[in-house]
């Protein structure tokens, strides 16, 4: 609520101001698509817009149809589009199409730096193509009522009335302990997964998962990591432990379940897990991942969001004003904290972080970062349909759930499927 309040004082202080004959910036949107995320990011629009005399016009899409417009727009040499929000998973097609204009000027500014973590996914050349706005891992969220039933051996902090207000290191191993632990004293199951199949997200916390416990690519439902993963799960479920049903069937993301109890350990995307913890830090603490006891690493998908210049655009005074303020210090910390906390790729963010929730949610995916970490960035340029790729790991799970015994005949079976998604050389 004070980020926003600073956004329309701001939004007013320029408002106020003589304006000349507004320019144009056309603007395509491949992210924030739900609505508190349009309506969130309006107010940047409306802040550019006044600070600079320059109307926005901005068109939400899937990143499908925002390549195929800008195709079209290419191949009629009538270019439209000027700048293009994209993430590192879509943003190889863009590049391979050469659609793309080089943002390095950028690096000319010296009030900014950026972190290098995704320059092989938006660097060729020697050119860089995203200006990033941020990046995202995998956290965990854990409800102050299951505090009770913590395992001894997971490391945390007290304070002097001997209460947990730390969880410093969390395993794998502890966290299934842990569900177990709750559903035999309380005799209600709190730990699962979102596994709603429309633009399904289970794919990625499975990911990490499988990741940590031993090896695994991003896809793969035949490795040795993934099927480690399902006999975890297994486990759960035949201890009844493993929550599930309408509830996780119906959403994609963990945000409900927090909110309703039906979830009181949850490892989630950190923009979900984040707002939960921000909209109600009294009630949980959050944490990294968790890491495996056995192989003591640590996982998480990962991607980066940003803006790309269209090659050939109109607009360029617009566009390149357009990248400079989203990457201003002060205008991406206020976009990243109001996200629910997702990580500021630029260090003048993140070297300026406080103790508030949304920056103790940056804080936890940073710590993170700063480790020996298996970091899994989600490319999906190989694959006839991702959608398609991301329901086999829903059919697997809801499988599970239905009592089918996952073994490695069935996983091999799945991963043909897989297989058959893949786009054909030639």
């Amino acid at each position: 609520m004070k980020k926003m309040i600073i956004l329309i004082c701001l939004l007013a202080l320029f408002s106020c101001q003589k304006k000349a004959e507004p320019k144009v910036l056309n603007l395509r949107l491949t992210g924030l698509q739900q609505p508190e995320e349009k309506t969130f990011f309006r107010t940047f629009v409306k802040l550019f817009e006044a600070e600079h005399g320059i109307k926005v016009n901005v068109i939400y899409e899937s990143p499908l149809e925002a390549y195929d417009h800008i195709k079209a727009e290419v191949e009629s040499k009538d270019i439209e589009t000027d700048v293009v929000m994209l993430d590192t998973a879509n943003l190889d097609k863009f590049m391979s199409s050469d659609y793309l204009e080089d943002v390095n000027y950028l690096d000319d500014l010296t009030d900014r730096t950026f972190v290098s973590s995704f320059d092989s996914y938006i660097k060729k050349d020697h050119k860089t193509y995203l200006a990033l706005v941020s990046y995202d891992v995998y956290l965990t969220l854990i409800n102050k009522q299951a505090l009770p039933y913590i395992p001894p051996s997971v490391d945390v902090v007290r304070n002097e009335f001997n209460e947990i207000i730390e969880i410093k290191e969390l395993s794998w191993q502890d966290l299934f302990f842990w569900a177990k632990r709750i559903k035999t004293e309380t005799n209600q199951a709190k730990f699962g997964f979102p596994y709603g199949e429309v633009s399904s997200q289970l794919i990625y916390p499975l990911s990490g998962l499988s990741a940590s416990v031993d090896d695994y690519v991003l896809p793969s439902v035949s490795a040795i990591g993934f099927f480690k993963a399902m006999a975890y799960l297994q486990d759960l479920f035949e201890a009844d432990a493993l929550s599930y049903g309408p509830a996780f069937q119906s959403v994609t993301q963990p945000t409900t379940l927090l909110e309703s109890g039906d979830l009181w350990l949850s490892y989630g995307h950190i923009g979900p897990i984040g707002n939960a913890y921000i909209e109600h830090s009294e009630d949980y603490l959050i944490t990294s991942a968790p890491k495996d006891k056995v192989t003591n690493t640590r996982a998480t998908t990962a991607g980066a969001w940003g803006y790309a210049l269209i090659k050939g655009h109109q607009n360029k005074e617009s566009a390149k004003k357009w990248l400079t303020f989203m990457t201003d210090k002060e205008i991406n910390y206020l976009y990243t904290t109001g996200l629910g906390g997702i990580i500021s790729p630029i260090f003048e963010v993140t070297n300026e972080l406080g103790s508030t929730p949304a920056d103790l949610v940056m804080k936890a995916g940073l710590k993170m970062a700063d480790e020996s970490l298996v970091t899994l960035v989600v490319e999906t340029k190989n694959y006839t349909s991702w959608d398609a790729v991301k329901h086999i790991y829903v059919d697997i799970y809801e499988d599970l759930l239905s009592g089918v015994y996952i073994n490695q005949m069935y996983l091999d079976e799945k991963q043909e499927a897989l297989d058959a998604l893949l786009i054909k050389e030639g």
